[in-house]
């Protein structure tokens, strides 16, 4: 047997109880059988509605499947991007995070903000090649998290 997950439609492993990739539960994914045809009919994640395995959205509730991010994400996805691009270019990191309630990414990238301003706290004299680095790497490290945390994992916490 084969798990295709219904949210994100990796493949989930046999003697995995969850997908890996986004979280979710295993008893909710499609389950193809050895020549790839589907054996069990794949429900709506959000609804449980019964699924043909063609739909892009759930007929009865409108919740995208596998293809696609959640709604409310989507809605807050270039928010998010541009709380981490403007702030960033100032040092405060992790705005993007919290926006999408990652509060542990976003107070982790916050404390990264204040490390840096209380070693080097203003603009008047060029910063160490090492302080710009730092930053430089906090700046594109909360960037490609954000983006993964939108992108890949769809705004659910991990």
């Amino acid at each position: 047997m084969r798990y295709i997950c219904s949210q994100c439609g990796k493949e989930i492993p046999a003697d995995s109880d969850f997908c890996y990739a986004c979280g979710a539960m295993k008893d909710k994914a499609l389950t193809l059988d050895e020549e790839g045809g589907e054996s069990t009919a794949m429900t709506c994640h959000k609804c449980g509605e019964p699924l043909t395995g063609n739909e892009d959205v759930c007929p009865k509730c409108g919740t995208p499947l596998v293809r696609g991010l959640p709604e409310e994400v989507r809605k807050k996805a270039l928010l998010a991007l541009l709380l981490a691009l403007v702030p960033g270019f100032f040092n405060i990191f992790g705005l993007g995070h919290i926006l999408l309630k990652q509060y542990m990414r976003g107070g982790m990238f916050l404390v990264i903000s204040g490390v840096l301003w209380l070693i080097y706290p203003g603009y008047t004299v060029a910063p160490s090649f090492a302080i710009m680095f730092i930053r430089i790497i906090a700046f594109m490290y909360q960037l490609f998290d954000l983006y993964r945390v939108i992108y890949t994992t769809g705004g659910k916490r991990r």
